[in-house]
């Protein structure tokens, strides 16, 4: 499910990226129990994540400021980002 936003830059969802790829987090689609569980983690709209390691049951591991964080597939469908140069 990719769209475009209107600066023509690509928008897709966290399951959708790709490993070794840096992101910045446009928006979290979900309620506000899923919201506060990762701004527990310190992801919100403007965060800068890398994409570590992708597992085939869709888990993922990614890197927040030195940090690791694992997302299950169902966490990462409902995160926003859009790729950026680091």
């Amino acid at each position: 499910m990719l769209s475009k936003n209107e600066n023509s830059d690509e928008t897709l969802f966290l399951s959708q990226a790709n490993v070794g790829e840096s992101f910045s987090v446009e928006k979290l689609v979900g309620g506000c129990a899923f919201q506060q569980r990762l701004m527990g983690m310190g992801i919100c709209s403007g965060t800068r994540l890398k994409l570590l390691k992708k597992v085939s049951n869709c888990s993922m591991l990614v890197g927040i400021d030195g940090s690791r964080f694992a997302l299950g597939g169902g966490m990462a469908n409902k995160i926003m980002v859009k790729k950026i140069d680091t």
